[in-house]
């Protein structure tokens, strides 16, 4: 499809409202909402009802006090993208009015062109007038029956010459209306019927040919049903000409309905549906003033309708609760019962719909959340769980096209009112109907797992954020830029956290997996280390035939950054980092590296180690004048060089240090760790999280803060070094335990194995050396999980010394019987940390010389010796 045959995708083709006040009949103003906009596509329901019932589908408002219906009857723009049509429909009392309603949507459009080209049916709208005019275009014109053939009537000899008379005009009398309603206004004039003006009863029908009857001055005309003599009907001098036209046109239009029924002699020649044509049903008639028939009866009043039109809530799919999930004809549809302000947050705000699976004691639980952001935060959320027994077919249609339809109804049950949602999450419904599937939980196991996915203290939402969009990582210029994003993918792509993202954040698992070839692409063009998980998907992908091949491609690809003929962008230490994994591969593969890469390697090391004991202060230039933050109306108006002046500032270095790790650059990151070291308990527990999306920078600093002799300090830097899986920071993670407070240690156990199964070659070195004190070595591998007994195994069996052996038999046999406890959310996690550990020995005004402390490239651990096989145990 070119670009000129795409349809418009700017906002006025899609499904719009606008707001308004209602003043009611019954004194109240209230609040109301109507479509200016139908989008066919989105929303073809709302279309179809339009079609049929008209502005009541689209436009209805319900007075809160006294439940009257006001419609709201404007012009309405519907959009058919798969006809490439766009119509403006202008109500039939607004004709006057065509012109510009359709100049204020072509203005409209112009103003919001939407993406591409306009194309050329948007520039030139349909106009239609009223749904039946739209109807009629849209679903095309009934076909009326043909009328049958007029057959001529024979000529007849011709009949004497009337008279030279005038001969009156013939006329229709407007039927009077009955005694106790009076006679309508302006037809006193007309003549009263008398029982002689009847019609009389038809004779006998015969054989012979009816001849068309000529009324003459002297004959009675007989059109209606009602005989009028000429010498009572008005003449037409008598007549206005605007009086004749419109005689004329009933006389035309009653020519074509049946007589009615004769009246038998003898009684009142009175037509009673003539009081049934003025007449209110009787439970509906107010004596007083509504007896007189110019009485304006009002529309809410006649109506009578509480709530617009549309579905009724199912009692019986709801089972007694107030939200269930069903199929129709055109898809799924979610209907919940709330009360009218939050159906009215709900259709009117910013939401996201979700796909979830939620994993509660072995037992999976699936449904659909609809999520009220309000700023970026979740501010409201409903929840419908799914079942294999109950709702197979709604999985496989969500399995097929993710698009629902969600139903509002207020507390009575009454209809409120609806949208329709489309997400990219069709595999992600897919992965979970093959979970539910596959699982081998009991009917009581389901259960109580719904139960508690159902409990007020469960978090469905999720609180642990992230900033994927279906476009990141689309640009990766360097090196330093694909280490970024390979750190970020990197602790995202762990199993646990992979399963957060895709099954509780309902991130799309088709963007996700997007998104993982372009990083991976990325790092194998830079040549960047992969952690083993990440190099396994680097093959499921296609990227290299062997795990040989693609550490090849990984070196000399990263050679070439290294002489500069790639963008890099790294730094001293950060290529040193990078030689030593990819050498360490190699030499877990017993490949040969060529003697040029080795040569690289080496100067990478030696400028490395120079940078770690001299580090150089980074300069800047910062304005020597102070700064009045009374007159600054936020800090992210500030430039760096005024942020970076604040970080010295106690009372604005937190807000200071979340500006600077927001806009990324690396410059200022020892800066930014001046003040992080300096913080309090409550200002790391704001800090340190947002230095995650940085999280390869940090990498280095707190590493050092390690040794800090603060405890807060120590816990935030293990946390967060965990959080980002550094290979580095295993053996000096695990160094910690020994000597730990017994309220210190347990967070620090958990945080080491979080960084997986490489924690084990330090974790054996450390058994080796020291000993295990207190079993706590063993307790952090048994938090490997039962997927690692394979790895404990196999270590065991290639050791011999006794305590190695003594530990890993422990882990192994504690394995399943630990577990972490901590909450999803990194924030949360050292929140706890901080509550269970005891007081800092020192405050954050103490000053460490942190710095001089040496934990450079050679302390990561793949310098440390170790004799463990793990070939064909890393693809975790």
């Amino acid at each position: 499809m070119s670009k000129a045959d795409e349809p418009y995708r700017g906002a006025v083709g899609t499904t719009r409202t606008a707001e308004t006040s209602v003043f009611c009949a019954c004194g109240a103003v209230y609040a109301g909402r109507y479509h200016t906009g139908v989008d066919a596509t989105d929303a073809p329901t709302l279309l179809t009802r339009f079609l049929d019932i008209g502005y009541e589908a689209t436009s209805a408002m319900t007075c809160p006090e006294c439940g009257a219906v006001h419609v709201a009857v404007e012009p309405l723009v519907v959009h058919q993208p798969a006809r490439q049509r766009l119509f403006v429909v202008v109500p039939e009392a607004q004709r006057h009015r065509a012109q510009q309603a359709k100049a204020a949507v072509m203005a409209d459009i112009a103003d919001h062109p939407g993406e591409g080209v306009v194309p050329a049916y948007a520039l030139e709208p349909l106009t239609v007038f009223g749904f039946e005019g739209l109807r009629a275009s849209v679903r095309g014109r009934p076909k009326t029956p043909e009328p049958p053939p007029v057959v001529a009537p024979e000529p007849e000899a011709p009949a004497a010459p009337a008279p030279a008379a005038p001969k009156p005009l013939p006329v229709f009398a407007k039927r009077p209306k009955a005694p106790p309603l009076g006679r309508p206004a302006g037809l006193e004039a007309l003549p009263t019927p008398t029982p002689a003006q009847t019609t009389p009863a038809p004779s006998a029908p015969d054989d012979r040919p009816t001849e068309p009857e000529v009324a003459h001055a002297d004959e009675s005309v007989d059109e209606v049903g009602i005989e009028i003599e000429a010498d009572d009907a008005p003449t037409n001098e008598q007549l206005s000409p605007a009086r004749k036209g419109g005689l004329l046109a009933d006389l035309l239009r009653k020519q074509s309905d049946p007589p009615p029924p004769p009246v038998p002699a003898g009684e009142e020649s009175w037509d009673a549906s003539v009081d049934e044509g003025w007449s209110l049903p009787s439970d509906e008639v107010v004596p007083g003033a509504d007896d007189d028939p110019t009485h304006v009866v009002r529309v809410d009043e006649v109506a009578g309708a509480r709530h617009p039109a549309g579905p009724s809530f199912d009692e019986a799919l709801a089972a007694g609760g107030d939200r269930y999930v069903t199929l129709l004809d055109d898809g799924p549809v979610a209907v919940l019962r709330v009360d009218a302000e939050r159906a009215v947050q709900l259709e009117d705000s910013e939401v996201s719909l979700c796909f979830q699976l939620h994993q509660v004691e072995g037992a999976p639980v699936a449904g659909l959340l609809l999520a009220r952001t309000d700023s970026g935060e979740v501010a409201d959320a409903e929840f419908w769980p799914l079942s294999l027994e109950s709702h197979r077919a709604v999985l496989d249609a969500l399995a097929e096209r993710f698009d629902l339809e969600v139903v509002f109804h207020v507390r009575d049950g009454g209809f409120h009112g609806r949208r329709r949602l489309r997400a990219a999450l069709e595999a992600n419904a897919a992965s979970a109907r093959g979970a539910l599937l596959a699982s081998q939980a009991s009917p009581a196991e389901r259960a109580a797992a719904l139960r508690a996915v159902l409990d007020d203290e469960y978090d469905r939402v999720g609180r642990l954020r992230h900033n994927f969009h279906r476009d990141s990582f689309a640009e990766l210029g360097s090196a330093a830029d694909a280490r970024l994003a390979l750190g970020i993918l990197s602790y995202w792509s762990a199993p646990d956290r992979r399963d957060y993202l895709l099954r509780i954040k309902s991130f799309p698992e088709t963007w996700y997996e997007s998104m993982l070839r372009r990083v991976i692409g990325a790092a194998l063009e830079f040549g960047l280390a992969m952690e083993p998980h990440l190099r396994q998907r680097a093959l499921e992908l296609g990227f290299a035939e062997s795990s040989a091949a693609l550490l090849r491609a990984s070196l000399a690809n990263f050679a070439e950054v290294c002489l500069n003929l790639k963008a890099s962008g790294l730094d001293a230490l950060d290529i040193w980092e990078n030689w030593e994994s990819l050498l360490a591969h190699a030499e877990e593969l017993d490949l040969r590296v060529d003697e040029d890469i080795e040569e690289l390697a080496a100067r990478a090391m030696e400028r490395a180690r120079e940078a770690a004991h001299a580090p150089e202060p980074i300069e800047i230039n910062a304005d020597e004048e102070s700064i009045d933050l009374e007159e600054v109306s936020g800090l992210g108006d500030l430039n760096d060089v005024d942020l970076v002046s604040l970080l010295d500032e106690p009372s604005r270095r937190v807000e200071a240090v979340t500006s600077l790790l927001h806009r990324g650059d690396k410059v200022y990151v020892p800066a930014i760790f001046d003040a992080i070291k300096s913080m309090d308990r409550d200002e790391l527990l704001s800090a340190v999280p947002g230095a995650l999306a940085m999280g390869p920078s940090f990498e280095h600093p707190f590493i050092v803060a390690l040794r800090s002799q603060r405890t807060s300090l120590r816990l935030a830097s293990a946390l967060f070094l965990a959080e980002i899986r550094s290979e580095r920071a295993a053996a000096p993670v695990l160094a910690l335990l020994p000597d730990a407070a017994d309220a210190d240690w347990p967070p620090l156990a958990r945080a080491a194995a979080r960084m997986g199964r490489r924690i084990l070659p330090a974790a054996i070195a450390q058994v080796e050396a020291q000993g295990d004190r207190g079993g706590r070595i063993a307790y952090t591998l048994a938090l490997l999980g039962p997927d690692a007994r394979g790895a404990l195994a196999a270590a065991r069996d290639q050791h011999d010394d006794a305590a190695v052996k003594g530990c890993l038999s422990d882990a192994i046999e504690r394995v399943g019987q630990v577990g972490f406890g901590d909450a999803a959310d990194f924030t949360e996690r050292l929140a706890e940390a901080f509550a269970a550990a005891g007081p800092d020995l020192v405050g954050p005004d103490f000053e460490e010389e942190l710095e001089s402390i040496d934990l450079g490239p050679g302390a990561s651990i793949g310098s440390l010796e170790t004799d463990v096989d793990l070939d064909g145990l890393d693809s975790k």
